[in-house]
């Protein structure tokens, strides 16, 4: 499926692709067991499904979108120039485009496309085999989409490549996600440019706050000094998404705090509830 037909842009087609999985894993067990799988995982499509058809319900209602102040402080940030236009200037210039790239940009598209798949793996992996685990997951991931999800609606926030796009960057910024990995048939652009994306939906970085979550989630089951080295998938995630544009600096801090304060916040609460 997959292969055919790139990566699933939609979360059902993604739940669908757990779901056999688990029917597979578990291939031996009654029907009942499987179709139980709908009731459990119901939360997660619920909320996902009104995170894509809902979170660009701002752009309908006069508010925002706001391009301005996070480029600004992003330049500041940078000292002058946005890291984006920093990066795109030293790394691609003056061939800032999809087509083409080197290891490092498919190492980056591979980063960034990792967010459409980890999560769900995840889940999926603690469904067959710890489901203590598995409820600690999913109510951390929810609680993170959910406040996303009325950020997006209150205050909707341009990223890099739509300001650009507006004359605010420099007009040589380019959106460049999918650039060194065109050539495998991944079709990340049609994830990117769904009919029900919204390119107003910067803030926090969920990409971000999903590579942090994963980070401190997994550092928190792993008592060794191992256990930090998942601290470096979402370090390569933020390069990636500073790089191609897909997000400032501001909304890599805001994705971030918002998944640890999550984490933490429901971390107490477990220990409280024993």
């Amino acid at each position: 499926m997959v292969a055919n037909r790139g990566v699933p842009g939609d979360v059902v087609g993604v739940i669908v692709i757990v779901w056999l999985f688990t029917i597979a894993w578990n291939i031996q067990d009654p029907p009942a067991t499987h179709a139980r799988f709908a009731l459990d995982w119901a939360p997660l499509v619920l909320l996902l499904v009104a995170y894509t058809y809902t979170r660009g319900a701002a752009d309908e209602l006069g508010i925002g979108p706001f391009v301005q102040w996070p480029a600004t402080v992003d330049s500041w940030i940078g000292g002058g120039s946005t890291p984006t236009e920093r990066l795109q200037g030293a790394w691609c210039a003056p061939h800032c485009t999809v087509e083409g790239g080197n290891v490092l940009d498919a190492v980056l598209s591979l980063t960034y496309l990792s967010h459409f798949v980890v999560a769900y793996a995840l889940a999926t992996w603690w469904y067959l085999t710890d489901r203590y685990a598995w409820r600690r997951w999913l109510t951390r991931f929810l609680a993170m989409y959910a406040v996303g999800l009325v950020v997006y609606v209150l205050h909707p926030l341009a990223p890099p490549w739509w300001a650009a796009r507006r004359g605010i960057l420099d007009d040589s910024v380019v959106r460049m996600t999918g650039r060194g990995i065109d050539d495998l048939g991944l079709q990340l652009s049609r994830v990117l440019e769904g009919p029900i994306s919204n390119p107003v939906a910067a803030m926090p970085s969920l990409h971000a706050g999903t590579a942090v979550l994963v980070s401190v989630f997994l550092a928190s089951r792993v008592a060794s000094r191992w256990g930090s080295l998942w601290h470096v998938y979402p370090l390569i995630m933020c390069l990636a998404l500073v790089y191609f544009a897909e997000h400032y600096v501001v909304d890599l801090l805001a994705g971030a705090v918002l998944a640890v304060v999550v984490h933490r916040a429901l971390s107490r609460r477990e220990l409280r509830s024993g």
